[in-house]
């Protein structure tokens, strides 16, 4: 938490890291810096519409919810690309699903 002083702390103003911004990355969703939750606006839709609960915030100093991608549970289906208010979450193809498409060919 580099960068963090008491005053944007209590403010709220502190803004994540980019190691905290590239954790939202993982997995075949990807939270471009479009989201409103990383801009420090409460928003959770992609949250409240994953039946995977494979997207989950994570409360960071200053009251900050930073979302993340829990890899392991997220099935690509692609249900919180259209509920993003800001068109902020994207599918990205992965090694997985790329040798799923060569066997099905």
């Amino acid at each position: 938490m580099s960068g963090l002083s008491r005053r944007a702390f209590l403010r709220g103003t502190w803004k994540p890291s980019p190691d905290v911004v590239d954790a939202a990355a993982s997995g075949p969703v990807v939270i471009g810096p479009a989201c409103l939750a990383l801009n420090s606006v409460v928003c959770r839709s992609c949250a409240e519409h994953c039946e995977h609960h494979a997207i989950h915030f994570r409360l960071a100093p200053g009251g900050i919810a930073i979302p993340l991608v829990r890899a392991e549970r997220c099935n690509a289906c692609g249900v919180c690309v259209p509920i993003c208010p800001t068109s902020a979450i994207t599918l990205q193809a992965t090694a997985d699903s790329n040798l799923a498409n060569e066997e099905a060919a």
